[in-house]
C-alpha cells in the first residue's frame, strides 16, 4: 500500500477515536459509543500502520514450514499442507452456514413479537457472519505465507473467491493439495 495511504488509514482511525472521545467529554455521546470508537480507529490505524490486512494463520502452531526451507522436511511440510488447505475450507463452510443458525432465530423472535430482541439477534449475528468472514478471506495460503484469496495488486487489500492461491499456484481442491515447488 502506498505511503499516502497508509498514513490516510491512521489519521482516520485516530480522528475516529479522537472525534469519540471529544464528543463523550461534550456530552454528546454516550460512554457505550467509546468502546466501539476505539475498535474501528484502532483498527484503522492497525492496518494503515501495516500497510495491509493481516493475514489469519492456517498451519498448525508447531509448524515453521514457511520460515524454514519446506525441502527439509517434504513429508512434513505436505502433511502441513494439507491441514492447512483443510483449515481454510473449514472456515468457508462456517462463514456460509453461519446465517443458517441466527436467521432462523431472527425470525422466531419476530414471529412471536419480540422486535427489539430480534433485532439485537440479526445484529449480533451478522457481526459474528462478518468476522467469520473475515476469517475466511484472511486464511495465509499454507504454501507460500501469503493472503490465499488475497489478490497481489492491491497490497493484500481486496480479496476475491477463488480455488487456488493467486500467489503460489495451491489448489483447494484435494487432488492438488500439494503445492507445485514441493512435488519436485
Amino acid at each position: 500500500m502506498p505511503l499516502i495511504l497508509r498514513t490516510a488509514f491512521v489519521i482516520f482511525g485516530f480522528a475516529n477515536v479522537g472525534g469519540a472521545v471529544v464528543d463523550f467529554l461534550l456530552g454528546h455521546a454516550p460512554l457505550c459509543v467509546l468502546p466501539a470508537a476505539l475498535a474501528v480507529g484502532g483498527v484503522w490505524s492497525y492496518v494503515g500502520y501495516l500497510g495491509t490486512i493481516p493475514t489469519i494463520r492456517t498451519l498448525p502452531p508447531t509448524c515453521r514450514c514457511l520460515s524454514s526451507s519446506p525441502q527439509a522436511h517434504p513429508i512434513a511440510h505436505d502433511e502441513h499442507v494439507q491441514y492447512g488447505l483443510r483449515t481454510i475450507q473449514r472456515r468457508k463452510r462456517l462463514a456460509y452456514w453461519s446465517p443458517a443458525v441466527w436467521l432462523p432465530v431472527v425470525i422466531a423472535l419476530l414471529a412471536t413479537g419480540y422486535e427489539w430482541t430480534a433485532f439485537a439477534a440479526a445484529i449480533a449475528g451478522a457481526i459474528l457472519s462478518g468476522l467469520f468472514n473475515l476469517a475466511w478471506c484472511s486464511s495465509e495460503c499454507p504454501g507460500c505465507g501469503n493472503g490465499f484469496y488475497a489478490l497481489p495488486r492491491t497490497a493484500g487489500m481486496l480479496y476475491w473467491y477463488t480455488s487456488r492461491c493467486r500467489f503460489c499456484g495451491l489448489s483447494l481442491k484435494a487432488g492438488n493439495a500439494v503445492a507445485p515447488a514441493t512435488m519436485r
